[in-house]
């Protein structure tokens, strides 16, 4: 027994390591793997943001696109916790890609980072400008998600802020703009769930990274567990929301 009792917090210490080994590792349709293994003559998707396009503590709405479309190669540019300087800083791996439609999703870590809207507003310009102008990719900028399940609570409201500043970047730079806030209210309009906000805290979040990357636990029991509606931990998909994400990116590549 007590050789038990002294194995156990090791074991627990394993999976916490492994999960957060995980959490920055690219996906295996990265950028850099596709270029490395060459590109494919089909038509190319890049989906670039950070971790709700990455898709490993959150729905893989990529990897759901690559079933749905499988005649397009989907290439996986997200990277967990990337601000959109960190995105800016790394579309050299996008350009290198040679795109045919490049959806982008920043702003989610701008905010719970406290970047300043100047800066992201600056950040956001720059990359839509570079896709623009070095890819002639048709371009395509998503809309950060409602967190928790209160759209009026205070970090949906900055959040807005944010998505003002896409929706404006999108009719300036003549790019499509993807609803998926719009689309989320929607829903929790529909099925409110508990109203349960996003606590001061990131422990549901850690929570959900141990969960899913250190024991494989399924996004939706891990939304139950947490106690949200359409979100695994208040901030990232789970499988309805993200089934709404893929949505909206099948219809404009499909335009």
């Amino acid at each position: 027994m007590r050789k038990l009792l002294l194995l156990f917090p090791l074991a627990a210490g394993a999976v916490v390591a492994r999960a957060f080994l995980r959490v920055r590792r690219p996906a295996v349709n990265s950028p850099a793997a596709v270029v490395a293994h060459g590109l494919a003559g089909s038509p190319r998707v890049v989906c670039l943001g950070a971790s709700t396009v990455r898709g490993n503590v959150s729905f893989n709405f990529v990897d759901e696109l690559a079933a749905r479309l499988p005649d397009r190669q989907w290439i996986n540019a997200g990277m967990n916790g990337d601000t959109s300087a960190q995105i800016l800083a790394r579309l050299d791996d996008v350009v290198a890609c040679r795109p045919d439609h490049v959806v982008v999703q920043v702003g989610a870590n701008d905010v719970l980072k406290e970047v300043s809207l100047d800066t992201y507003e600056a950040n956001l310009t720059a990359i839509v400008r570079r896709l623009r102008a070095e890819t002639g990719a048709h371009v395509a900028l998503m809309s950060i998600q409602v967190v928790g399940d209160r759209p009026d609570a205070g970090v949906n409201r900055e959040l807005d802020r944010v998505n003002a500043i896409i929706r404006r970047a999108a009719q300036e730079h003549d790019v499509a703009y993807l609803p998926l806030n719009e689309r989320l209210r929607d829903m929790l309009r529909e099925h409110p769930g508990t109203g349960r906000d996003l606590p001061g805290s990131m422990m549901p979040v850690i929570r959900g990274i141990v969960l899913r990357l250190g024991l494989g636990v399924g996004l939706d029991r891990i939304g139950r567990l947490n106690g949200y509606a359409i979100h695994t931990d208040g901030l990232h998909l789970a499988t309805p929301a993200g089934m709404v994400a893929a949505g909206l990116v099948e219809e404009f590549v499909l335009r």
